[in-house]
């Protein structure tokens, strides 16, 4: 698939750091189907790239409302449906009220005092629980469960491409 945008690299002399924009096309309601340049895009040019057949559903939990969109963009091209929960409270709310979720796919770290940690732990004692994939931007952060009986919860590092994230969920997949 050909990805329209651009990047804008900022840094300023005397000052540390660096600031790094990644401006990619969009198909919203608001702005239209428009590239990076603001030239609007051809409907069926997009929809050739989107899979006809469904996956499943995956709850996307993440604090992070911009990693959150970005995560629900890449499922939705690879063909599932993406719900959204900004937080673990959130996404329990969510679980108790829908069937048919599939899969939890949740950022370790969030506010709110419970963890994808403590996610995956309550899902883990219910029966007919979603499948769980952790994500989390901390390079160190281990994965989660009882490695002796072969049940843990896989964890994804971030930033991930999305064929790192169809890589994993085909995994995670596999694994159940």
């Amino acid at each position: 698939a050909k990805i329209i945008g651009k990047i804008e690299i900022l840094s300023w002399q005397g000052k540390f750091g660096v600031v790094a924009a990644v401006y990619i096309a969009t198909r919203n309601p608001v702005f239209g189907n428009r590239d990076a340049t603001g030239t609007t895009r051809n409907m069926n040019e997009t929809s050739r790239e989107t899979p006809d057949m469904k996956q499943g559903t995956i709850l996307v939990t993440d604090d992070n409302p911009d990693v959150r969109e970005t995560t629900c963009l890449m499922l939705q091209k690879l063909g599932w449906q993406a719900l959204e929960a900004t937080n673990a409270a959130e996404a329990l709310e969510i679980l108790d009220s829908r069937s048919g979720i599939d899969i939890l796919l949740s950022d370790v770290v969030m506010p709110g005092g419970r963890s994808g940690y403590d996610l995956a732990r309550e899902l883990s004692q219910r029966e007919n629980a979603p499948r769980v994939l952790l994500v989390s931007g901390y390079p160190d952060q281990p994965g989660f469960g009882d490695a002796a009986s072969g049940d843990v919860v896989p964890l994804l590092q971030k930033p991930f491409t999305m064929s790192r994230l169809q890589e994993a969920l085909s995994d995670l997949m596999q694994d159940s």
